[in-house]
């Protein structure tokens, strides 16, 4: 399955939106989708999904080392609202 199908599935998964709720089965896709660097956006968006989820602690326990990890690989991957996010943090 490529990258932005993987990640839509995984956002419905997430959210239960027309599916079954399976908040785990859709952190695994976001993972295995951030992990691959194929210069795409899903790449960008599965790591951007994961340090919010981290980060806000909604789905997960909290975690800011793995939130500014997936933040400091979306910027890697372009993400300009993850530099933000870093830079913020960064002052704190």
């Amino acid at each position: 399955m490529n990258g932005p199908v993987s990640v839509h599935i995984a956002n419905l998964l997430l959210a239960g939106n027309g599916v079954e709720q399976d908040v785990a089965l859709a952190i695994e896709m976001y993972e295995q989708v951030s992990a691959k660097n194929t210069g795409g956006s899903a790449d960008q968006e599965a790591a951007e999904k994961l340090a919010q989820i981290y980060a806000e602690g909604v789905y997960r326990e909290a975690n800011m080392d793995k939130a500014l990890l997936y933040y400091q690989r979306a910027a890697d991957y372009g993400s300009e609202t993850a530099r933000n996010k870093l830079a913020v943090f960064a002052t704190r």
